[in-house]
């Protein structure tokens, strides 16, 4: 499980209307979908290095784009505009 990140936090709790928040938290996991697969290709020339490095990486991506969507819809349901 992902632990929310310290600005994540001080999104919703600090006074910022719930629908401006999310779509700040799905931009925050799609860059981090980016990083890490950026940090696994790093280990390319290690073949047992890179498979769990990229299999990481690709568990990680699913997270972070499930829930993007779950975020999405989630959004898309309290405010349609």
């Amino acid at each position: 499980m992902e632990l929310p990140r310290l600005e994540e936090m001080g999104l919703v709790g600090g006074g910022l209307p719930i629908t401006i928040a999310i779509p700040m938290i799905m931009g925050s996991n799609m860059g981090t979908t980016v990083t890490n697969t950026l940090a696994a290709l790093g280990n390319v020339k290690d073949s047992e290095a890179f498979n769990r490095s990229f299999s990481g990486a690709t568990v990680h991506d699913l997270f972070n784009l499930f829930t993007i969507l779950i975020l999405f819809t989630r959004r898309t349901t309290i405010s349609p505009a």
